[in-house]
């Protein structure tokens, strides 16, 4: 092939928007895809982009609708602000994000404070069965599920172009969006969340290892991680599944983490461990504000590093200032990045 085919001016046009440090990892990933074994590790931001809510979006309207009970009773004197409610029963969700305009402002102050704490806090107040109840509204909260959006599509089309080398996806959504797209392009997978469930070599297997609460059907595992004490008995349960899984895909293929802040502690701590026995290079793609700051270049310098110590690659891709899809260039990249595997040459042209 004649080297000069294609002008290799750097970053390649197409992929201008990164930075050439994102663009000198972009490539290294591309690189990665066409013969490693790879492993894909999804967050919340594959979720919100169908119109779910994102992490905080989530735990906010648990303590949305619990503040809210707490406050009816409070108004029809059946419990006391200075003591706390004890087995409490979720009876109403409807319209109840709204139904005490005048207490918005305390719970933003509840809000303000660490959510996983709060969760916790939470749960030991109302009953199991309402705790189950509360998480599937405050996942669904409109009643319904929008399956479509641009990067899930172009994930479902990258999983497809990789079947051969994808050896399993990691989804810590508790949500169903991404099965149901693969559904429809009529990909065989096998979805695994609680310690029992078998491994099929014939399917797709997709860990959920918070746990997994479709939109039909009920809860599919025994636990969801979610509160304090969740997160807790995970890390001290370094033997878990749940974490075996990770640590195991972690050591033996590239992963690729979708969606995701890199923030989570747990995912921090496999990391660590799996960078100290393993040469392993991962890759994340993670998003930088329109206009940077002083503080968001120092801050990103500093959390990408930090990264690049536990052999995590960050491409940082900009976001857009359009409310309709600001995340846009993400799916454009994982389309690149199929493209890529199709065509060596594609990202030159």
């Amino acid at each position: 092939m004649n080297k000069d085919k294609y002008k290799r001016k750097f970053p390649p046009k197409k992929i201008n928007f990164l930075t050439k440090k994102s663009a000198s990892n972009f490539l290294s990933l591309q690189n990665k895809v066409s013969f490693d074994k790879i492993t894909l590790f999804l967050g919340c931001g594959v979720s919100k982009s169908v119109g779910l809510p994102d992490w905080y979006g989530f735990l906010k309207n648990i303590c949305n609708s619990f503040f809210n009970h707490w406050f009816f009773g409070i108004k029809e004197k059946k419990l006391k602000p200075s003591i706390p409610p004890d087995n409490l029963s979720i009876a109403f969700t409807e319209d109840i994000y709204n139904f005490f305009d005048n207490q918005s402002e305390l719970v933003k102050k509840f809000l303000s404070t660490d959510l996983v704490i709060l969760a916790q806090q939470i749960k030991n107040c109302i009953r199991p069965i309402d705790w189950d109840y509360l998480i599937h509204k405050s996942l669904y909260p409109n009643g319904e599920i929008l399956y479509d959006s641009n990067l899930l599509i172009s994930l479902v089309k990258l999983v497809i172009i990789l079947k051969n080398n994808l050896s399993a996806v990691i989804n810590y959504n508790f949500d169903d969006a991404f099965e149901s797209n693969l559904r429809k392009e009529n990909v065989k997978f096998n979805t695994i969340s609680d310690e029992y469930d078998l491994i099929d070599k014939n399917k797709l297997n997709i860990f959920h290892p918070h746990g997994y609460l479709p939109f039909s059907g009920g809860r599919k595992c025994k636990r969801m991680i979610i509160s304090e004490v969740d997160y807790q008995n995970l890390s001290n349960t370094p033997l878990s599944r749940e974490n075996n899984v990770q640590l195991s895909f972690l050591f033996n293929s590239t992963c690729i983490f979708i969606g995701l802040s890199m923030a989570d502690p747990n995912l921090r701590r496999l990391l660590r461990i799996a960078s100290s026995y393993s040469n392993k290079i991962h890759f994340t793609f993670i998003n930088k504000e329109p206009k940077e700051d002083l503080f968001y270049t120092m801050n990103h310098a500093l959390f990408d590093k930090d990264l690049e110590q536990m052999r995590v690659k960050v491409i940082r891709y900009p976001l857009i200032n359009d409310d309709k899809d600001p995340f846009k260039f993400l799916p454009l990249l994982l389309e690149y990045l199929k493209n890529g595997i199709e065509d060596n040459n594609f990202i030159w042209k």
